[in-house]
């Protein structure tokens, strides 16, 4: 899913207080329990979908950190946003879903990235 660039550096200050770490440190650091090919699909599919690579997320953010739609004074840009990542934010839960129902467990209800990754990689 493509975002322009004032999308992208909205989403981006979120994570402005930290580095960005290369993907295979930021495994190594902060999903190391977990299978890599696993924790590479989950984020892989974030950052397709909202352009956030695996190294600016931490285990403890709250999925609202990347979920939440950036806000513009325009209407027709706050539309496009908010459309953008209600769509975006649905393949994610929709692909989840489908992975919970092919293992026949359920995720309550997930806060934090490092929920999201335990129900993923289950």
């Amino acid at each position: 899913m493509g975002y322009d660039s004032s999308w992208q550096t909205a989403i981006r200050e979120r994570f402005s207080d930290r580095p960005l770490l290369e993907a295979d440190a930021a495994v190594e650091q902060f999903w190391p329990g977990y299978p890599r090919e696993c924790v590479d699909e989950l984020f892989t599919l974030i950052e397709t979908e909202f352009g956030i690579p695996i190294g600016l997320i931490r285990p403890e953010d709250l999925l609202s950190i990347v979920f939440e739609p950036v806000h513009s004074r325009n209407p027709l840009k706050w539309f496009h946003i908010q459309f953008n990542m209600m769509e975006a934010r649905g393949e994610v839960e929709l692909q989840l879903a489908e992975r919970l129902r092919r293992r026949g467990t359920r995720a309550g209800n997930l806060r934090t990235f490092r929920e999201l990754v335990e129900a993923w990689c289950g």
